[in-house]
């Protein structure tokens, strides 16, 4: 083991483990890097994956602890529920607050890569749902380093190598077959002027490592908008104004694809919660109804099953558009 070369940051999402395992085994053993990679997994399959990887490729997969110097020939993994970030030469694990709904997420690895180690810096998007990790790439074209996506036409979920492409964060678009031969060659050759930092990337990055209360937003990098934070209800500002990545005060980020995709989920179960609220006031009318015609109270009988009848049939047709919305958006 040796300091790195370079770093390779990796995010991957929804058919991710598979593209990179794929991507893993064909490394050159030689590869003087170290790699970290974000994959959206939960429960106990990290552990398992961490084997596979190091059984059926040249690099030891290991999930790191808070403080870990980077070594090349290592595979660092997020370990579920914390951010892994980069800092100088070693690893810190936070529990920050989520972006595009995930902790671990892509972009803060991304970004404190961009920031520490700027143009030994190798940003790869594999596949995934939505757009994770399309700022952090922005943010290491920014710092001089180089960013490359799988080719979405192979991709098992091609959203994020798309957005990759579509929002020019792309370098270089290969198949995972071709990928280790252009990694090992962008490690020892790293392309490209050293630029400054923007001012802005210093700012995200400090404030996910000091774990600050409330991010400083400062025009004209951020805008305010009208929009909802869907985490913590805060207001949403807009990233340069693009309409791409919002983010709220307290550090929830989201790419535009994952905010639309929250609000869809929202909506939705706002409407399932006022579903079952409309059963349920429709049962109780009529559970008032019965009690009232039990006691001969005929006209307030009368009143109470009207109202049970109009709340179930608004039920029902609100069951029907929620079949219809499920039926539009899958």
């Amino acid at each position: 083991m040796y300091d790195p070369q370079a770093v390779i940051v990796v995010g991957a999402s929804a058919g991710g483990m598979e593209a990179f395992s794929r991507l893993a085994s064909g490394l050159d053993p030689a590869l003087p890097a170290a790699i970290c990679l974000v994959v959206h997994i939960t429960g106990a399959e990290p552990t398992a994956f961490a084997a596979r990887l190091s059984r059926n490729g040249p690099f030891t997969a290991v999930f790191p602890g808070d403080g870990t110097r980077l070594q090349a020939g290592c595979i660092y993994l997020a370990p579920p529920d914390r951010h892994l970030v980069l800092a100088d030469s070693t690893i810190r694990l936070l529990y920050g607050p989520r972006e595009n709904w995930n902790r671990p997420a892509i972009d803060p690895l991304f970004r404190s890569a961009a920031v520490h180690y700027r143009i030994r810096t190798v940003g790869v998007l594999l596949s995934g749902l939505l757009d994770d990790g399309v700022d952090g790439l922005r943010a290491i074209q920014s710092c001089g380093g180089t960013t490359v996506v799988q080719d979405p036409s192979e991709a098992m979920y091609p959203d994020m190598p798309q957005n990759a492409v579509r929002r020019g964060c792309a370098d270089h678009v290969v198949s995972l077959d071709a990928m280790p031969e252009l990694l090992a060659r962008l490690a020892v050759s790293p392309h490209g002027t050293e630029p400054p930092v923007p001012e802005e990337l210093l700012r995200e990055v400090a404030f996910v490592e000091q774990g600050a209360v409330a991010y400083r937003y400062g025009a004209p990098d951020w805008r305010e908008t009208t929009l909802a934070c869907p985490e913590c209800g805060g207001p949403l500002w807009d990233k340069a104004g693009k309409g791409e990545m919002y983010g709220c005060t307290v550090g929830h980020r989201f790419g535009s694809d994952s905010l639309a995709a929250l609000q869809d989920q929202g909506i939705e179960q706002a409407l399932w919660q006022a579903l079952r609220l409309l059963e349920e006031r429709g049962q109780l009318q009529k559970r008032l109804a019965d009690d009232e015609s039990s006691r001969g109270r005929v006209t307030m009988a009368e009143k109470y099953r009207e109202r049970s009848e109009e709340s179930l049939s608004n039920a029902e047709r609100l069951k029907q558009f929620l079949q219809h919305l499920r039926a539009t958006t899958n």
